[in-house]
């Protein structure tokens, strides 16, 4: 099984990796087998929150199926489990959506000093809200299932989190 594991997260890197690479190689341009496409077939360029977003959704789907496969879960554990997780991720949506915005800020031309240092403050109010939940949901999990299986799945989500900010990392820029 923990083959199982390291293959099924170094399967969510490739794809992110693969995803991310596709979309920027094609100036931002996403899509399941290439470039969305408008309802005239024209090629329809998408800006820097869509493609975020519709990559963001498409990990969704991948971690959760790696999850299912990886946590080994007994019937009665799977019935507590998979509520909290349905609560966690939205928690976690919530703060995605607070990142996302932050990195569109981040793509100002100029930013001012003050503009930085709000910038700077909102991405470690991010930072601590990520934290917050997770050890909100650790001590939830923790009260109605098996502590190894709790480690299990915030070693899952770890390994997401980490695939999706480097697939990310290439969308942020420096600041001038």
């Amino acid at each position: 099984m923990r083959r199982m594991i390291l293959f099924s997260s170094k399967i969510l890197v490739v794809m992110a990796a693969a995803v991310f690479v596709f979309a920027t190689l094609n100036g931002t341009r996403f899509g399941p087998f290439g470039a969305a496409e408008a309802e005239s077939g024209e090629p329809k360029v998408l800006n820097l929150k869509d493609t975020m977003e519709l990559m963001r959704a498409d990990m969704d789907t991948k971690k959760k199926t790696i999850i299912a496969h990886s946590m080994e879960m007994t019937e009665p554990e799977s019935e507590v489990f998979w509520p909290l997780y349905k609560e966690y991720q939205a928690g976690l949506e919530k703060l995605n959506s607070r990142s996302i915005r932050f990195v569109e800020d981040l793509h100002q031309k100029t930013l001012s000093d003050t503009d930085a240092g709000n910038l700077l403050q909102e991405f470690l109010s991010i930072e601590k809200d990520r934290l917050a939940l997770k050890e909100k949901y650790v001590k939830r999990f923790s009260k109605t299932l098996p502590e190894r299986l709790v480690l299990k799945y915030f070693q899952l989500e770890n390994k997401v989190e980490a695939a999706l900010r480097w697939a990310f990392a290439e969308e942020i820029p420096l600041v001038q």
